[in-house]
Order: structure tokens, then C-alpha cells, then sequence
């Protein structure tokens, strides 16, 4: 799958899981694959990074914030192309271990490959 990073456009998609188990279990892969999308953002995801990555497999790129807590929350952001910045929390300690934010900065290009201005 090509990224639309290098595209004229950006497709981006967020979706609340609530547990990416449960969504691959339902279907969630077949319904991610034919959208082409080059950032998904994923709440409630209430499983390890090991299973994030096992289940989104080869081509994304992950930054996840785990609950602490097991079954609970659980944010991530999925992208097709490396991000150039990433963040876990906004300062306040309850962000750090409660899996609720995350924050990832990229370059998006033009067709040509040029970062836009």
C-alpha cells in the first residue's frame, strides 16, 4: 500500500475500538485494508503493545500509551510513514501510566515529494 503521505491528499482515521481484540475479532482488518488510510488513531485500546503490533502488523509505524491498568483505556497512533516527533502524556503524571494521550508530528509531502510550505 502506498501512503498518501506522498500524495495530494492524507487520509486519516480515528476509531474508538473499544478493544482492538474485539474489533480484529469482528472484522476490523478487513474493513482497514481496502481505506488506504496513512494515520489511524485508536482508542480504548486495551491491549499490550506486543498484541498492537502482532494484530496492525507490517507497515505501521506504532505509538501507544498502555494502561497501566490492564483492560483499561489505551490510546495509539498508527502511521504509514515514520513520524518525525512523538509524545507520551502532557506533563500531568495521571497521563503517563492511564493510556489517554498520545501526540506524533509528521512531514507531509507534496506529489513531488517536497515537503509542503
Amino acid at each position: 500500500m502506498s501512503s498518501a503521505l506522498k500524495k495530494d491528499n492524507l487520509r486519516i482515521a480515528s476509531v474508538n475500538v473499544n478493544g482492538l481484540r474485539a474489533a480484529y475479532k469482528k472484522g476490523m482488518a478487513e474493513w482497514l485494508e481496502p481505506r488506504e488510510v496513512d494515520i489511524l488513531c485508536l482508542q480504548e485500546v486495551r491491549a499490550p503493545d506486543a498484541i498492537v503490533q502482532e494484530l496492525l502488523g507490517e507497515g505501521w509505524y506504532i505509538l501507544h500509551a498502555e494502561a497501566e491498568a490492564k483492560g483499561r483505556a489505551g490510546v495509539a497512533i498508527a502511521s504509514r510513514e515514520e513520524p518525525q516527533a512523538t509524545r507520551v502524556g502532557i506533563g500531568d503524571d495521571y497521563f503517563a501510566t492511564a493510556g489517554r494521550w498520545v501526540e506524533a508530528d509528521y512531514t507531509v509531502r507534496n506529489a513531488a515529494g517536497r515537503p509542503r510550505s
